[in-house]
């Protein structure tokens, strides 16, 4: 799993726990998470949170509005998943990059622009 800056990732068996060290507020979104998030708690209380899931985003609701550990300045989420837990990022910025690179091609910036 990749790193996110809200926190960092640690998996066992169909489970993800994020240690979310930098809190998002009511609602977080996960891109590229490739397994069916079933349920998903905050660890410490047990509060479940809401789940909306696409093909390529996961967007948990029903967080607390700030951080519920302010003294250990952490929270673990807790995502049981129907499968081991994958996350795939990166080809949606290979595209945008083609995309602007052709839109302002300068052979300096662009790997991709083409000679004059």
């Amino acid at each position: 799993m990749e790193w996110l800056p809200t926190g960092s990732w640690t998996l066992k068996g169909n489970t993800a726990y994020l240690c979310c060290t930098r809190w998002p507020g009511k609602a977080m979104a996960i891109g590229g998470l490739r397994a069916k998030v079933e349920r998903a708690t905050l660890l410490a209380s047990g509060q479940v949170l809401t789940c909306e899931q696409s093909d390529n985003r996961l967007v948990l609701k029903g967080l607390p509005a700030t951080q519920p550990d302010s003294v250990a300045g952490a929270t673990l989420i807790k995502l049981e998943c129907s499968a081991p837990p994958k996350q795939v990022l990166g080809v949606e910025y290979v595209v945008l990059e083609y995309l602007v690179c052709r839109a302002r091609p300068s052979r300096r910036t662009c790997p991709l622009a083409e000679e004059p």
